[in-house]
């Protein structure tokens, strides 16, 4: 019936929300680490000025 359509909407836009909350913050997270592990291969010096400005 239509309740089970409704409610079948409801949880698809609670795990679309969920979904757009969570992923970017998960791929970001991802990336400034691996460009954390690259600079601090090609250099050092760059990780410590990195680190100076996020204080």
């Amino acid at each position: 019936g239509s309740n089970t359509r409704t409610t079948r909407v409801a949880a698809n836009a609670s795990m679309i929300s969920l979904f757009i909350a969570t992923v970017p913050v998960v791929m970001d997270t991802i990336f400034k680490y691996w460009i954390f592990r690259y600079l601090s291969r090609m250099s050092p010096s760059t990780v410590a000025t990195l680190k100076q400005m996020n204080e």
